[in-house]
């Protein structure tokens, strides 16, 4: 009877040289076989923080960079002469910074070094590289909004910007938004100006004029799995190719960029939820989970591009007051359990509901 999504996002890539967000951190993971590359994305001129080189023997085979964003890690594995090995990235465990984990390998040891230190670590092992206090904890992954939008094809990246299909590229998109630091970085200039557009599409209520500004922000906008960037990097003709002269941090497109999308799905005014106000053609069904409305949480299912059901668990603390709105939709049903047969209610009139009680409602015509 709850409404679940059971895909998984974790993204990934085969090209050496991938880049990706490490999930609750500021930094930009650059991975090759035997070179790690970490670059600090909250200024403008993303400095190079640490390099690591790896002692293995090439050629290598079946290199994958995959960016786990149920786990919030970025997870690398690959084959060499010496045999296979797998590690792992993350900041995590309540503490800040950067851990490395070697979660198995089949040499005794798999070394590695920077200009400072040397490494040599066995299967299971970790240590930590970087210590920051501007990274998030663990704590961030329990009860985050999920997204999801009908499509179950291969998170293969190199494909997905291939089709270009958003109802792959949203969730990702959403979800990693979520899991970054928030960085307050206003700015008028480069990949910015598309994301302004964006924000002007969704003033004008226009579904499809927000997927077109979309789609220009995330061609120019970002580059490998999901990485950003301030200036076009593949000079498409979407910018014009100037020098940037603010000091901005090109995270705010990810994080601001998944605020802006959700204004799709649902959109709140005081008492007010309006439902799918300006779904996209495109998105004729999907699940939204998790949502924090009202102080409770907010659930809602679609199909055909029509309302199927929605479900609120109020807050603890005080009874709750809504106001239903749904385009196309007078009325609905509404229950409080498996065993309640519900009772007709019109949309658009205030609805009392009890505090920490779960409400489901459907039969929306």
């Amino acid at each position: 009877m709850r409404i679940e999504i059971a895909e998984r996002l974790k993204p990934f890539s085969h090209l050496p040289g991938a880049s990706s967000i490490l999930p609750g951190s500021r930094y930009q993971i650059q991975v090759f076989p035997a070179c790690i590359k970490v670059f600090d994305l909250s200024t403008f001129s993303s400095p190079l923080i640490l390099e690591l080189q790896f002692k293995i023997k090439g050629p290598v085979q079946n290199f994958t960079v995959q960016n786990d964003l149920e786990k919030g890690c970025i997870r690398v594995w690959a084959e060499t002469v010496f045999g296979f090995y797998r590690y792992s990235l993350r900041s995590c465990q309540n503490t800040f910074g950067l851990f490395f984990e070697l979660e198995k390998t089949d040499q005794e040891t798999l070394s590695f070094f920077s200009k400072e230190k040397e490494w040599h670590l066995k299967a299971k092992e970790s240590r930590l590289l970087l210590s920051s206090e501007s990274a998030m904890s663990s704590d961030f992954l329990p009860g985050l909004e999920r997204l999801s939008l009908g499509s179950h094809k291969s998170q293969d990246w190199e494909m997905i910007k291939r089709r270009l299909d958003f109802s792959e590229i949203f969730p990702l998109w959403y979800r990693l938004g979520q899991l970054i630091p928030k960085v307050e970085s206003p700015s008028t200039e480069g990949t910015f100006l598309l994301l302004h557009e964006c924000q002007v599409a969704l003033a004008q209520r226009c579904a499809e004029s927000v997927m077109k500004s979309y789609q220009k922000l995330f061609l120019a906008g970002f580059k490998s799995l999901l990485v950003p960037t301030l200036q076009d990097p593949f000079y498409q003709g979407i910018l014009p190719d100037k020098e940037l002269s603010s000091e901005a941090s090109a995270l705010t497109l990810l994080s601001q960029g998944a605020q802006l999308m959700r204004q799709l799905f649902i959109q709140q005014e005081k008492e007010r939820i309006d439902l799918l106000p300006l779904l996209p053609a495109s998105f004729h069904c999907g699940r939204f989970v998790n949502l924090e409305i009202m102080q409770g949480k907010f659930a809602l299912e679609w199909s055909k591009k029509k309302i199927r059901r929605c479900e609120f668990h109020t807050g603890k603390e005080q009874e709750t007051a809504i106001y239903l709105n749904a385009r196309h939709f007078k009325q609905c049903r509404i229950r409080e359990g498996k065993k309640d047969q519900g009772r007709m209610i019109l949309l658009c009139q205030p609805l009392q509901l009890k505090k920490d009680h779960y409400y489901f409602f459907d039969n929306f015509i």
